[in-house]
Order: C-alpha cells, then structure tokens, then sequence
C-alpha cells in the first residue's frame, strides 16, 4: 500500500488482506473493524484509495 506514512514493501497484497478479512468478518469473536493510515495525500490519483475501498467491500459481501 504506497499511500501510508511508513509503506513495506514485504506487506499484504490487497488479495490476501481480502482473504484474512473474509476469515475474521466470518468470525463471532470479530465486532468491528478499523481502518487507520490511509493517507490520500500520497495517492493523487485515488488509484490505492480505490484498491482498498474494493478490498473492503469485497471482504464484505
């Protein structure tokens, strides 16, 4: 995810955020969820904001 204060090139890919989402929005013990260092500073293009709004619906649906 290029657009937070610290990126980490060895982070998740937005598939596997999707899959580990699946897995915890299924689970009883999940009660909510925090989405926090997205900074659209550092995407002008919106193109990392839009990757992350279809990784969280699609862990959704």
């Amino acid at each position: 995810m290029p657009a937070v204060d610290s990126p980490n090139p060895d982070g998740l890919s937005f598939e596997e955020l999707t899959s580990v989402l699946r897995t915890l929005v299924a689970s009883p013990r999940a009660v909510g969820v925090h989405i926090a260092i997205y900074d659209p500073e550092l995407d002008p293009d919106g193109v990392a904001g839009a990757a992350l709004t279809e990784t969280i619906v699609a862990a959704f649906s």
